[in-house]
């Protein structure tokens, strides 16, 4: 019975559950549980913890601050309902620094980020973010194509940017600096110093170290107890068939399937380990200061699990402990990386003390893993300015339930390659060159992503165009005043000849008075009346759209009290689509045509540039933390996907995409 511990082969998928030869799958599951305070985050399964009201703080109107303010009190004005507070310090009022600590692979994070940093640049005036990840050796962030392809304001540059970000494609410092251009990103490292990594092999290292170690120690406490090993047999057997289940289901279509039976295993794995781990008092209390630092803590520490992996090391090297040679280099790269980890944050200390050396009365900002927090506080108390170190609330909640990109679609953040493999739009973008493989992730150099913001905002402009920029909404018509160069980007081509109009084939609702009656006579909740007022008379794309902005409000179960009331008494009308063929490559030859169906969802956007932006996050933010799970492909069920905040597209490689109804459910 002991052999079903000691033997790392039986905590595989194989019949024997050890680890020597760990699946792709159990790796997943260790790094759900492992990495949350790493730069390579783990993935995990969905929540709605958290879910931000869709309105406006109070906060956010008030005017730019006239004056000099420490960062504690800037941090308490732009961290109302998206973040908070871990660490503060200095007295400073004219040096100020805002440190945002992350997930890298968590969009609702990233979201969240982008409020702040919109906040503080409305309301206190901040250009320059340090970013982690960001090189020396990178080329300096250009967004003149971008400029070129969306034109018009912050406003109009969000629509598209806020998509990017919504879709985990860019971070929220790209983000910032495509809707402001002036804004600066640092970079704070170089690549020689950002080059050490660590696979999830060496991530699971501390793991497999005290499974052995508890293996070894343990054994004769399972060899006097029947009742342990009757316990380990059980445990054994759960894992085993949890994995064996999960295999069967693990190349299918349906995510929430594939995620359910993942974390079925994940679970049955954890209780396998927990037992194992506690059989040794020392494994035990290590095993529990390990998951208190990486998992539990408020304050992770990338120092502290350096620190905790090397005391593992030690011990397993005094006990004797039976190690193969991948495992021991496992063991070293993780530790090896923790230090480099630690070496990337006392750079952007560095890059930070040149920027608060000839202070502008603005205050800087850096964004930077949350393994990085405790170490930069230290650093950043050496400093002649205030400081503050901010984390999204999305990261407050258990971390084994947050809404991550999964682990096998992140990688491709490695590669800088879109984390988009399947689709329309994904194939023809994949003619586009690329700069090559790089750890880094920012991706606004790459010509898949130019090219992907190009297409998006064409579709956005000619829908814009089309249907009108806001009320009143006349009749859609093609605009006379566009030319050959008008829809001409690096990669991407759109002939203004060709656009064309379709019959109206769209069924679109409209709120009206009496539709706010009957809400009103139906005791509907006030933010829903409120709500749909604001978007009173606006076409808004079919009732499915609608029921859905009326459940993020105030949740399903309440919105069921008032659906039928609603239907009932919206207008129905009928609205037009566009047809776009874009030309990806143009004149290369690898010359493709990708055709777009596409028309305009109407939402209220606010006419204060700072809160039509936020408003439009906010949104966004509930979109993620309440959709379903992520997958490798953008379109839905119809092939349908949003192209910018309120524009719906069908992507084909044929104009038979025209076929495709943008209206059905």
């Amino acid at each position: 019975m002991w052999s079903q511990i000691n033997n790392r082969e039986e905590i595989t998928e194989k019949k024997e559950k050890g680890m020597k030869s760990m699946s792709r799958m159990l790796l997943a599951i260790i790094m759900f549980c492992v990495l949350s305070a790493c730069d390579s985050g783990a993935p995990s399964p969905s929540t709605q913890q958290n879910v931000p009201n869709q309105r406006l703080d109070s906060g956010q109107s008030k005017p730019a601050s006239t004056g000099p303010k420490t960062a504690s009190t800037i941090a308490n004005r732009v961290q109302t309902d998206v973040a908070k507070t871990i660490l503060e310090g200095g007295e400073s009022a004219t040096r100020a620094v805002l440190v945002m600590d992350e997930r890298h692979d968590s969009r609702a994070a990233q979201l969240q980020e982008a409020i702040l940093l919109e906040r503080l640049y409305y309301n206190f005036g901040s250009r320059v973010v340090v970013l982690e990840g960001y090189l020396t050796e990178d080329a300096k962030l250009d967004t003149g194509w971008f400029d070129k392809a969306v034109g018009g304001s912050a406003v109009r540059r969000a629509r598209v940017a806020i998509q990017l970000l919504k879709e985990g494609e860019i971070n929220a410092a790209e983000y910032w600096k495509l809707v402001h251009p002036e804004v600066r990103v640092v970079a704070a490292e170089s690549k020689a110093e950002h080059a050490t990594t660590a696979d999830a092999t060496a991530h699971s290292a501390p793991e497999i170290f005290l499974l052995k170690i508890a293996a070894q120690k343990g054994e004769s406490v399972i060899s006097r107890d029947q009742s342990k090993a009757h316990e380990l047999g059980r445990l054994s057997a759960k894992l085993d068939a949890a994995i064996k289940e999960f295999k069967k289901v693990e190349d299918s279509s349906d995510a929430e399937l594939v995620e359910r039976k993942r974390t079925e295993t994940r679970e049955a794995y954890g209780d396998y380990q927990e037992f194992v781990i506690g059989l040794d008092p020392w494994t035990n209390r290590t095993w529990k200061s390990y998951k208190e630092n990486e998992l539990g803590s408020d304050k992770p520490s990338l120092t502290v699990s350096a620190d905790i992996a090397e005391a593992i090391q030690a011990k397993a090297k005094t006990l004797g402990v039976a190690l193969e040679a991948e495992e021991e280099q496992a063991m070293q790269d993780y530790i090896t990386f923790m230090r480099a980890r630690h070496g990337g944050t006392l750079k952007i200390v560095g890059a930070l003390r040149e920027l608060v050396a000839n202070p502008t009365g603005s205050p800087v900002t850096a964004i930077i893993g949350m393994g990085h927090s405790v170490d930069m506080a230290r650093e950043l108390d050496k400093l002649d300015c205030s400081y503050a170190i901010l984390r999204p609330l999305v990261l407050d909640v258990d971390r084994e339930k947050l809404h991550d990109i999964p682990f096998e679609i992140y990688e491709r953040k490695y590669l800088r390659q879109s984390l988009y493999s399947e689709g329309p739009l994904e194939e023809a973008l994949k003619s586009l060159p690329r700069l090559g493989s790089k750890k880094p992730g920012v991706v606004l150099e790459e010509s898949w992503l130019r090219g992907k913001a190009e297409v998006y905002a064409y579709i956005d402009r000619i829908v814009d165009g089309v249907f009108g920029g806001g009320p009143p909404y006349g009749p859609p018509r093609i605009p006379t005043d566009w030319d050959n160069s008008t829809f001409k980007g690096e990669h991407v081509y759109v002939d203004p000849k060709a656009v064309v109009l379709l019959a109206d084939d769209n069924d679109a609702v409209v709120i009206t008075d009496r539709t706010l009656a009957a809400l009103r006579g139906a005791q509907a909740p006030q933010e829903v009346v409120d709500r749909l007022r604001a978007i009173k008379d606006e076409p808004f794309l079919h009732e499915g759209y609608l029921l859905r902005e009326v459940e993020l409000l105030i949740g399903k179960q309440r919105a069921k009290g008032i659906d039928k009331p609603l239907l009932e008494n919206i207008e129905r009308i009928s609205l037009a689509s566009v047809m776009i063929p874009l030309v990806i490559n143009h004149g290369k030859s690898t010359e493709s045509v990708l055709w777009a169906k596409a028309t305009r969802v109407r939402s209220h956007i606010e006419s204060d540039e700072r809160q039509a932006v936020e408003s439009m996050l906010k949104s966004a933010l509930i979109a993620v933390q309440s959709g379903p799970i992520m997958t490798k492909s953008l379109t839905d069920n119809m092939g349908r996907i949003h192209t910018s905040f309120d524009t719906v597209v069908a992507f084909g490689r044929s104009a038979g995409v025209r076929e495709v109804s943008l209206s059905q459910r």
